[in-house]
């Protein structure tokens, strides 16, 4: 029920009531709105925190494969040097006993 009509209900209601019973009735349905708001508001706090917390958990796996990635072409790039200089000292070695 939208705002409008559930006010027009309100009163419609009070109108069939004593005074007394009207305010009880009033404040009774007035805490059910507002714990209904209370509610939507909570169950929509949840989702946006969840929808944070997902969005979090990917960018915390997106720069960890990153960092995996940058981690891993540092390795390649170490063995690469690595392998020229063996490379190299082998050429070297072998020119001398050519040479």
């Amino acid at each position: 029920m939208d705002r409008e009509r559930q006010e027009r209900w309100i009163e419609r209601e009070t109108r069939k009531m004593d005074r007394e019973r009207q305010e009880r009735w009033i404040e009774r349905e007035t805490r059910k709105m507002d714990r209904e708001r209370q509610e939507r508001w909570i169950e929509r706090e949840r989702q946006e925190r969840w929808i944070e917390r997902e969005r979090q958990e990917r960018w915390i796996e997106r720069e960890t494969r990153k960092m995996d990635r940058e981690r891993q072409e540092r390795w390649i790039e170490r063995e690469t040097r690595k392998m020229d200089r063996e490379r190299q000292e082998r050429w070297i070695e072998r020119d001398k006993k050519d040479g």
